[in-house]
């Protein structure tokens, strides 16, 4: 099904698009010890495995003791309210479960399927960013952490979770890992909007590790169908405005 045209979508700030079409802004899920009590990014800073560069060397985080991380992660995620889940509180379980399958795998990274590379503390905190920001030292260096971690997120909701992003630096974009983009974006396309596409990862529980799903060629016919029905129509119809009565 069409999601339904949004002419306000792309107002400059950083929302999503769930399955069923539900818009979710940024604001608020990326909070580190922010108004949320636990909040995805917080889940991020203190899980997520990175790797720090140590002349020239890789000292891996969080890595040595993955039985005690999956408990504890599974233990927030049994404390989360699965009656009344929150769109907040359902990407918090998915990154939980993402975390869990990522480290069931002995390497996270081979489970996850990217390494995270941070600098060194004394390095950082050496830098000119370091010194022009405020606050302690720990302070400094957990917010450089944040600041790399953080762009991952949005690859785990497109391409982890399967939301759909609407960028913020190019408009009427939005990037999606969905299999049928003509079907489900018919009116954004047909009203000139830029689908980027982009692969969804799956998780293979015998490889323990996130996959690249392989092209379904059972929605190709379709998808091809709708294709040259939407440039059909923008070329019949060259002003935008003419095209909406063609909605699906």
């Amino acid at each position: 099904m069409a999601l339904e045209f949004n002419s306000n979508l792309c107002d400059g700030t950083q929302k999503y698009i769930d399955e069923d079409g539900s818009i979710i802004s940024q604001d608020g899920l990326l909070d580190f010890h922010g108004h949320q009590a636990y909040s995805s990014a917080d889940i991020l800073l203190d899980y997520f495995q990175y790797n720090i560069s140590k002349t020239g060397t890789f000292e891996s985080i969080n890595g040595n003791d993955r039985k005690k991380i999956i408990s504890e992660l599974e233990t927030i995620r049994e404390n989360i309210n699965k009656e009344s889940l929150s769109p907040a509180d359902k990407i918090r379980l998915g990154i939980i479960e993402i975390l869990i399958n990522s480290y069931n795998n002995k390497l996270f990274y081979s489970g996850f399927g990217r390494k995270l590379v941070v600098p060194q503390k004394e390095v950082f905190l050496d830098s000119c960013e370091a010194k022009n920001m405020s606050g302690t030292d720990d302070e400094k260096y957990k917010l450089c952490i944040y600041k790399s971690i953080i762009p991952i997120f949005k690859d785990i909701m497109i391409q982890y979770l399967g939301y759909d992003s609407i960028e913020v630096k190019e408009p009427n974009t939005i990037s999606s890992s969905s299999l049928r983009i003509n079907e489900r974006f018919y009116n954004y396309i047909l009203m000139d909007f830029k689908i980027d596409r982009m692969q969804r990862l799956r998780y293979d529980s015998e490889q323990k590790r996130y996959l690249l799903t392989k092209e379904d060629f059972f929605f190709q016919e379709k998808e091809d169908i709708l294709r040259n029905e939407i440039l059909s129509l923008k070329l019949k119809y060259p002003h935008k405005e003419d095209r909406i009565p063609f909605f699906k």
